[in-house]
């Protein structure tokens, strides 16, 4: 039985690492988070550079 989990376990995650394209298509799953974290990023960035937004 063990076996069998972590089997499914394994084929289930493969996809992911074969095709990181569909994370970035798939909205469902907080697909606007990424974007935060680079327009947070670039903001860090620009005030680390002397900006003032």
């Amino acid at each position: 039985m063990k076996d069998l989990k972590q089997n499914s376990q394994k084929s289930g995650r493969k996809p992911n690492i074969v095709h990181p394209e569909r994370e970035l298509k798939n909205e469902d799953d907080g697909g606007e988070q990424p974007l935060v974290l680079i327009a947070w990023f670039v903001l860090v960035c620009l005030e680390e550079l002397g900006w003032r937004v």
